[in-house]
């Protein structure tokens, strides 16, 4: 797996932030991370019998399960202290 840089993403979300849509910005919104293991995934959605596709359900329990900020719930790649720093950046206000 690529570890990016801390700087890296920072300068990537700054990047985006700076862009517009006739005029007005439209700032990326960040209020958690989840990673999935797609082989683990795909299994458990086909043993249930589910549709694989765009709108494939997945429950409430593996969305909770893959978290990994700002909960860390899943330890396959831990946030490190720094990089949620920066997640932090691009959470809602108000």
């Amino acid at each position: 797996m690529r570890d990016l840089k801390v700087q890296q993403v920072a300068d990537l979300l700054r990047q985006r932030n700076a862009a517009s849509s006739r005029g007005t910005s439209r700032p990326w919104r960040i209020e958690s991370v989840y990673l999935f293991d797609v082989q683990q995934l795909l299994a458990e959605l086909r043993a249930r019998g589910v549709k694989i596709g765009t709108a494939s359900s997945v429950r409430a329990a593996q969305w909770a399960a893959a978290e990994i900020y700002p909960r860390a719930s899943n330890q396959a790649l831990p946030v490190r202290p720094e990089q949620a720093e920066l997640l932090r950046l691009y959470a809602p206000t108000g």
